[in-house]
Parts: C-alpha cells; sequence; structure tokens
C-alpha cells in the first residue's frame, strides 16, 4: 500500500494544502520504505486531492486539511490521518510501528490569504 505524507521543510505540513510535497512510501515487514518525493501542485481549491488520487496512493497522512479535502480523498478510497507532525522519518517510523494515532484535526474555514482556522 503507497503511504503520502504531506511535507514541508521536511516535517509534515500543517496545512494540507500548503504542503510542499508529498513523500511517499510503503511498509514492508513492519519497515518504512521510501518509493519517491513528489513536488505538490500549485494552491487551488481540491488541487492535491485530485493530484493524489492520480498517484495511486491508498493512505494519507498529513497535519490538517478541510472537510471537502477528506470527501474527495476518502470516496476514492484514500484514508486519512490527520493532525500528525513531526519529522518525516519519526512519523513514517510511528505508522509502521502502529503507534501513530489520528487527532482528526480539520480544517474550519479559511480566510483570503488561504490561511487556516483550525478547530
Amino acid at each position: 500500500m503507497k503511504i503520502a505524507i504531506a511535507c514541508k521543510n521536511e516535517v509534515v505540513s500543517n496545512h494540507f494544502g500548503q504542503s510542499e510535497s508529498f513523500e511517499i512510501y510503503t511498509i514492508e515487514n513492519g519497515i518504512p520504505v521510501f518509493i519517491e518525493s513528489l513536488e505538490s501542485p500549485a494552491h487551488t481549491h481540491g488541487g492535491s486531492p485530485i493530484f493524489l488520487i492520480n498517484t495511486g496512493i491508498k493512505f494519507l497522512i498529513c497535519g490538517n486539511l478541510g472537510e471537502k479535502a477528506i470527501q474527495m480523498l476518502n470516496s476514492k478510497g484514500i484514508d486519512v490521518l490527520s493532525g500528525a507532525e513531526g519529522a518525516i522519518e519519526d512519523v513514517i517510523s510511528c505508522y509502521a510501528k502502529g503507534t501513530l494515532i489520528s487527532k482528526n484535526l480539520k480544517c474550519s474555514g479559511h480566510n483570503h490569504d488561504h490561511e487556516c482556522d483550525h478547530d
């Protein structure tokens, strides 16, 4: 199963839509295996979910994201773990060990600067 982690400056991006890249992994025998790094598309409403849907991932790890993004991803069979934070290597290791817990963080709205108002 391909897993994407929304990244910014080598840590989990606080906001899915403002990620710089998506680090793609798989887990083999309990060990994270890096596949590739994909540059994020320009920030547009719905751009990142559509981009990820087309990559064939089945799981997304991110900081915060909007309800519409979650719905788009879920409708295409992609599960979302939100509220993750920290260095990418640490986060994927915790996921592989089964200790990464979703905080179910969602953006409650966006202002005109595309900043997020978090719950």
